[in-house]
């Protein structure tokens, strides 16, 4: 729907052919957030133009309304100059016109960055009027939503300066509203030139329950009813936004558990294993490089853990004699040994495993005394400093782990 328009038509041939060469790719250039600015030509002739659409226009809407605009620029019939424009200079050259999606305008200057207040228009809703009683509080209600909206257009960036929102008013009364400036404006500029439409807000649509002012970098409508459409792509791109972000936390978590499976797996590959050397001197082992066996080792030295070569049982488990590295030890030193195993108390002071083969291949080695075991008691008789020692007698067969 067309809303109003001024245009400028004493140029000269080569401005206008310019002009119109400039019009002619504006549908084209426009972005999905509904701006585009460029320029045409050369210095005198050199065309400027700016594109915006509403934001709620999809991008095919966007571009139909601007093919309109700019038909409508280029067969302006005459002159057609504002009224109310002090500042009007036919030597600009310049034109505009506001459509309900779209306002297009040209000139010989630039406009990029610069924030133009004039021309304006003034469009009203004369079907609805607000009666006396509720238009004070309808009139504040009104003024407060515009305000909000203003600040958070102004934050909306450099792709798009828009916002949108509703409020109760009185009776019952949804007020719907916009605000929406340029995108190329400062922050200041934009909260001027919409704060600047909101205090000609008497001018357009004192009684009135809806109404527009329109601005060449700015504008903002209200009504008493829904008039704008969700933003195109805004509400699926929250959920894109959240699938994408849990999408990639998961696969970062997944390749990281991967990364650190393969490098640990690498690392212990990297190893070589470490198989017990005994080098034989006169007194038997001399060294051991590491004490640990496969299964199969220790399968094949115990002859399949066989009830023949099982020595005893502590807190550990069973322990078997080695047939291949044990057989020249004589049975005494191998009970000794087992003995100092099972009896001593403390856990932590009995002999590693480690020592126990090293004392079976070594007749150099001396074992430490075992320190008490469990089942020896101490009794003292009051009235004496000496101590009467009861020593239990001991069965060493089939001992249950503690």
């Amino acid at each position: 729907m067309l809303l109003g328009y001024f245009c400028d038509y004493t140029s000269s041939a080569t401005y206008q052919t310019n002009r119109d060469t400039l019009f002619s790719s504006l549908s084209a250039g426009v972005n999905k957030y509904g701006y585009y600015s460029s320029s045409h030509g050369e210095d005198p002739d050199k065309v400027y133009a700016m594109v915006l659409c509403r934001a709620d226009a999809e991008l095919d809407l966007c571009r139909e309304c601007i093919n309109n605009a700019t038909a409508k620029l280029g067969a302006c019939p005459a002159n057609k100059p504002p009224s109310g424009w002090g500042d009007f200079d036919p030597n600009d050259k310049e034109g505009i016109v506001w459509y309900d999606y779209c306002t297009v305008r040209y000139s010989s200057k630039v406009m990029e960055g610069i924030m133009a207040g004039d021309p304006r228009i003034y469009v009203w809703n004369d079907k609805h009027n607000v009666t006396s009683v509720q238009l004070e509080p309808f009139k504040t209600t009104m003024r407060n939503l515009l305000n909000n909206l203003r600040v958070q257009a102004v934050e909306g960036g450099t792709r798009r300066k828009f916002a949108s929102g509703n409020a109760q008013g009185p009776d019952n009364y949804t007020i719907y509203a916009l605000t929406q400036c340029t995108p190329d404006l400062s922050k200041q500029d934009c909260s001027d030139c919409l704060q600047g439409a909101i205090d000609n807000y008497p001018l357009c649509c004192n009684t009135s329950a809806g109404g527009r002012v329109l601005r060449p970098s700015c504008n903002f409508r209200y009504e008493v009813g829904p008039f704008f459409r969700e933003i195109p792509g805004e509400g699926n791109n929250r959920t894109r936004t959240i699938i994408v972000i849990v999408a990639s936390v998961t696969t970062f978590v997944i390749v990281l558990i991967v990364s650190i499976s393969i490098l640990l797996r690498k690392k212990n590959q990297g190893k070589p294993r470490m198989n017990v050397e005994f080098t034989e001197s006169g007194d038997g082992i001399s060294s051991v490089e590491s004490l640990q066996y496969d299964f199969n080792t220790v399968k094949v030295a115990t002859d399949n853990f066989s009830d023949a070569n099982k020595l005893g049982q502590g807190g550990f488990g069973a322990v078997y004699k080695v047939i291949s590295a044990l057989n020249d030890v004589p049975n005494q030193t191998r009970d000794g040994i087992m003995l100092h195993y099972l009896i001593t108390e403390n856990v932590a002071e009995r002999p590693t495993m480690g020592s126990v083969l090293l004392m079976f291949g070594s007749s150099s080695l001396a074992l430490s005394d075992p320190s008490l075991p469990q089942f020896f008691q101490h009794s003292i008789t009051p009235g004496t400093n000496e101590s009467t020692q009861t020593v239990n007698e001991v069965s060493i067969s089939e001992l249950d782990p503690r």
